[in-house]
């Protein structure tokens, strides 16, 4: 089934392209959501723990230079707009709740670089794509249990600009996703300031929520006639 992309009017403040920074808190829960042998895994854990305890301080601090994401961040206790399945893994069953609970968005899925509409249930969903190698869990995450890469962090500064020159390119929203028990770490927190400022000396990006960017979606098109 074609999914049509969604259009947009141009991005606010003459912007070339829309950047979500986003965040996934996990804490400890998917390692404890993977088994009940974790609960006994106490190093494994407390990786997780990091993230809340320490990374997302970081962070937090890191992104006090731009208002939008400090806001994205702080909205606690807020119903949200959108949603994003665990591990990108989204079911059937769950994109049809989705429209049915009042949901305006998705970030689960990968079949375009460019935001784009699905159908959930009855309703159009906007689809906020993301990517594995826009991620940073699959650079610099670790265990004992399940290896890992820990990338070299000038390696994927050059991947995520890359990235971004291409949406400026086609005058697209990218989403980056990102995880405080990985890029909160003290050298990584340096490698995504440094990834911002590349972005704000390569072009114009304005630096968004998945919601403020859903809100600038024009209509869904209109479904298509059943008659011959």
């Amino acid at each position: 089934m074609e999914n049509p992309p969604a259009q947009f009017p141009a991005w606010p403040g003459d912007a070339e392209a829309a950047v979500a920074l986003t965040f996934d808190v996990d804490g400890e829960a998917p390692w404890l959501s993977a088994g009940p042998e974790y609960a006994r895994r106490l190093t494994t854990l407390s990786q997780g723990r990091f993230g809340p305890a320490r990374g997302l301080g970081r962070i937090l601090a890191l992104l006090a230079e731009l208002e939008e994401g400090l806001t994205a961040l702080g909205k606690l206790g807020v119903r949200p707009d959108g949603y994003r399945s665990p591990g990108w893994e989204l079911t059937p069953q769950t994109l049809d709740l989705l429209g049915e609970l009042g949901f305006s968005y998705d970030a689960s899925l990968m079949a375009d670089d460019r935001p784009y509409w699905v159908t959930s249930g009855t309703e159009p969903l906007l689809e906020l794509p993301g990517h594995w190698s826009l991620c940073d869990w699959p650079y610099f995450g670790w265990t004992s249990y399940d290896g890992g890469l820990l990338a070299d962090p000038a390696a994927v500064q050059r991947i995520w600009l890359a990235e971004f020159e291409s949406a400026r390119q086609d005058r697209r929203a990218v989403t980056y996703t990102m995880h405080p028990e990985a890029i909160g770490r003290g050298y990584l927190v340096r490698m995504l300031d440094s990834v911002i400022t590349g972005m704000a000396g390569q072009g114009r990006p304005w630096f968004a929520t998945h919601a403020q960017i859903a809100q600038l979606a024009g209509a869904p098109p209109a479904p298509a006639s059943d008659s011959p």
